[in-house]
C-alpha cells in the first residue's frame, strides 16, 4: 500500500513542475486516475508486483517541457 504523503507529494511536485512549464504561455493540465489489472505474465510488469488491481495515475502537461542545462 502506498504511503497517502508520499503520492500527495509526488503530485504536487507533478502539478507545480507543469504550471511552471505553463506559466507564460499556458496550457492544459491533464491528470487522469484509473483502475487497472496488472498480470505477472505481461511482459511489462515491473518484477516486484503481483498481480492484482492497482490504481494508474497519468500526468500530462503542454507547457514547453525543461530547458537542458
Amino acid at each position: 500500500m502506498a504511503d497517502p504523503t508520499r503520492i500527495h507529494q509526488i503530485i504536487m511536485n507533478l502539478c507545480t513542475n507543469a504550471w511552471h512549464a505553463m506559466e507564460e504561455g499556458g496550457g492544459v493540465l491533464r491528470i487522469v486516475v484509473e483502475n487497472t489489472v496488472i498480470t505477472t505474465d505481461d511482459p511489462t510488469c515491473h518484477p516486484d508486483l503481483t498481480s492484482g488491481q492497482y490504481v494508474c495515475l497519468h500526468v500530462a502537461d503542454t507547457g514547453h517541457g525543461r530547458r537542458n542545462a
